[in-house]
């Protein structure tokens, strides 16, 4: 294969990623309408040793040049882009939830969304703590470039490795910072370690792939996943699958086209899931519970995510009022004393 400057396994490995993470979302809110999914929770518990490790690796790829960069480049490009889209989303995801877990017979309380969402920029709430601890991400980065890399490496897989011990199932912008750190700058000091990976032998990367699903399901069923650092060493294996399974499927036209476009997908996803969800809450006999093709709905449900989720952002980008959903307003970029 050959490689350009940005790698199509890359944009695949995005793709595949952020394909999975839409995956988990549909069935943790599909299994509330009462269809047994327990196959598809358990398949997202497996992968999430691959999931998320592997979407930081490929976000801290590309991330050295913000190293050298001026800090107001930085603020205004990176930080001030996804601290805008985590407000904007907070609210819009706030209002879905609540609605969602109404509609599913829950008690809401309102209030305490509207205080969720005023603490968005220090507290994430749900899945956008992905954005926050990526802002973050770069932000530390810089500050620590003086630092040594070996240093930097061992102090942020010690605090990773114990991070996924002790907050093993449970995420947020803080955990969660923790968790993968190690993840991010695993991908932005080690680039070419990992690039040379890439291009081995796809033989090997199948074997790679292989021993990754063998050990994961392994330690899933025996439960030593809670035993401190193994879960890590799972996630440094899951990304080395990734990897396999990203070069895969690097021809794959459909993952590269996600990859490209995978921060719309990530915000928009979860609120049209929440939102299939409500029908079916709403209209309980739209799927017979007993029907052996329950097993499909997780994977379409996630797919007709993705494509709405593409296709609101596409149709955003040519409306000013609604591209703001994407991107902040030109007097908070001019601010910073940049460019629209």
């Amino acid at each position: 294969m050959v490689q350009t400057n940005r790698f199509e396994w890359v944009d695949a490995g995005r793709g595949i990623a952020i394909s999975l993470v839409a995956l988990f979302h549909a069935t943790n809110w599909m299994a509330g309408t009462g269809l047994d999914l327990s196959m598809w929770v358990d398949i997202n518990t497996v992968a999430s040793s691959l999931r998320m490790p592997l979407f930081f690796v490929l976000s801290g790829l590309f991330a050295a040049k913000w190293l050298i960069a001026p800090w107001r480049e930085l603020l205004r490009t990176k930080v001030l882009l996804f601290m805008w889209v985590l407000v904007i989303w907070s609210i819009i995801g706030m209002a879905v939830q609540l609605t969602g877990l109404q509609a599913a017979g829950q008690q809401v309380n309102i209030l305490a969304g509207i205080r969720d969402v005023f603490l968005a920029p220090a507290d994430p709430p749900f899945e956008l703590w992905f954005i926050w601890a990526l802002a973050l991400f770069f932000i530390v980065a810089k500050l620590s470039r003086t630092v040594p890399v070996a240093v930097q490496l061992i102090a942020a897989g010690l605090l990773s490795a114990g991070g996924l011990t002790i907050w093993l199932t449970t995420t947020t912008g803080l955990t969660g910072s923790v968790k993968f750190y190690f993840f991010f700058i695993a991908g932005l000091y080690l680039r070419s370690v990992i690039v040379a990976f890439s291009r081995r032998s796809p033989w090997l990367l199948a074997a790679v792939f292989l021993a990754w699903a063998a050990l994961s399901i392994a330690l899933f069923e025996l439960g030593f996943r809670a035993l401190p650092g193994v879960y890590f060493l799972n996630c440094v294996v899951g990304v080395l699958a990734g990897i396999a399974i990203s070069r895969a499927f690097s021809g794959a036209r459909l993952f590269r086209g996600l990859g490209r476009q995978t921060l719309p997908i990530y915000l928009a996803h979860t609120p049209i899931v929440i939102a299939i969800s409500i029908v079916f809450f709403s209209f309980p006999g739209l799927i017979d519970l007993a029907s052996p093709f329950t097993w499909a709905v997780p994977p379409v449900v996630a797919a007709v995510a993705i494509a709405l989720a593409v296709m609101l952002h596409r149709a955003a980008s040519k409306t000013t009022p609604l591209s703001y959903l994407y991107q902040p307003p030109r007097v908070a970029v001019r601010a910073l004393g940049g460019r629209p």
